[in-house]
């Protein structure tokens, strides 16, 4: 749970109910997005039948992912908001989810390792897989910047003068 924390605090104040109107289809704790977010859907309906198929029966959302359309420009409706909600107060979507980010979060230390990103070097580790979930380009564009050794203040003056990290002030 205390790597979901860094992650997911930030994000949605780890509420598994999150749910963006305002953003490309963006879900849960960590705030799936877009492509990720239909992924994230999909993987849903198959820990979760049961509750996929309510999800399904009252959103677009659903049907966009299940169709594999692009979702990268899919704004949620309040319909899709909250039938989101209501999927996502049940036990088995909470514990996809958490499955879900143990997943990402496996791929985002071999992204580390493949990257030279050193272990012992935790700080900077969370600090890059923050940036690579945001966007991995990004993620990559700062360490291609800064390079695999760099302080954690590096890092951080690295992702403020990037184009997309630079947003996130937070």
């Amino acid at each position: 749970l205390k790597r979901l924390e860094v992650v997911g605090r930030d994000e949605s104040n780890l509420n598994g109910q999150g749910c963006k109107t305002n953003d490309s289809e963006t879900l849960g704790f960590v705030e799936w997005y877009g492509n990720r977010a239909k992924e994230f859907i999909l993987r849903g309906k198959t820990a979760d039948a049961s509750g996929y198929n309510e999800y399904f029966a009252s959103t677009t959302a659903a049907q966009q992912a299940n169709a594999d359309a692009d979702m990268s420009l899919y704004y949620t409706s309040d319909a899709d908001n909250a039938a989101w909600k209501a999927w996502a107060a049940n036990k088995p979507n909470h514990k996809f989810q958490q499955a879900q980010w143990e997943d990402d979060y496996a791929s985002y230390v071999t992204v580390c390792d493949n990257n030279n990103i050193p272990s012992a070097n935790i700080q900077c580790r969370i600090f890059f897989m923050t940036m690579y979930h945001q966007s991995p380009a990004s993620a990559l564009r700062v360490l291609g910047s800064v390079g695999a050794s760099a302080t954690l203040a590096e890092w951080l003056n690295g992702a403020l003068s990037d184009s997309v990290l630079g947003t996130y002030t937070n």
